[in-house]
């Protein structure tokens, strides 16, 4: 089934279901963090967001890859913690149901930004995931609208940063690829793309969607990396 990121969810959800796939919330409708996610940095107001699928099919030798937009939303908060990043609509459903959705570190491939320049910058996260009877896998893309005097460049370090402590922390790299994410501790500033252009941390290994949040729900970790280091 495909993974849409965000859903409504109830005031008091966490009482009866786990958040490992959707944040859960508090009985007076705030997001549930847990010990899990250390330190919570937010809420960093954003202008809007947008879920985006790239639908691959190949026939033959001939790759055709479309776009889909699901779905997006405007005036939203993120949260960036040790496990997750965390997006909520600002605007209830109603006086006890909000819109909110959450990426787990291991699901993320790559982090992008576009700097603010007479516009609005940009921060995309993009991660891939496998649906059950697909040939192919799907890159879904989770991309904020900044306002102009926000530092995409700097919002995206501290995501990549905080990933691979996550991903060290939890002791479950293949070798191969710890070296990558010990250099992205302290990730370096990417030079900026050329106007119009994004720039991307591509990071060494990730899990399909659910795969490695298993912990979580008190389980063994589970999926297998896959990524340029694996």
């Amino acid at each position: 089934m495909h993974f849409g990121m965000i859903t409504q969810q109830a005031h008091g959800s966490i009482a009866t279901e786990s958040d490992q796939l959707y944040p859960g919330l508090t009985a007076d409708g705030s997001v549930h963090f847990s010990s899990y996610d250390g330190q919570v940095d937010g809420p960093i107001a954003v202008r809007g967001v947008s879920w985006v699928r790239a639908l691959m099919s190949l026939n033959g030798f001939n790759l055709s890859v479309s776009q889909e937009t699901d779905w997006h939303h405007f005036d939203v908060s993120l949260y960036l913690t040790d496990a997750r990043i965390v997006v909520v609509v600002d605007e209830p459903v109603d006086a006890r149901t909000r819109w909110v959705g959450h990426l787990r570190y291991p699901w993320i491939h790559s982090v992008g930004y576009r700097p603010s320049s007479l516009n609005e910058g940009a921060l995309v996260v993009v991660m891939e995931q496998l649906e059950e009877g697909a040939e192919m896998p799907t890159d879904c893309t989770l991309r904020f609208l900044l306002d102009q005097h926000q530092d995409s460049g700097e919002l995206a370090r501290r995501i990549v940063g905080r990933l691979a402590r996550h991903h060290l922390g939890r002791g479950s790299l293949p070798a191969t690829a710890v070296p990558g994410f010990q250099v992205l501790l302290e990730p370096p500033r990417l030079a900026d793309p050329e106007k119009g252009d994004q720039a991307t941390y591509w990071l060494g290994a990730f899990k399909h969607y659910p795969g490695g949040t298993e912990y979580v729900r008190g389980d063994p970790e589970g999926g297998t990396w896959l990524g340029r280091d694996v």
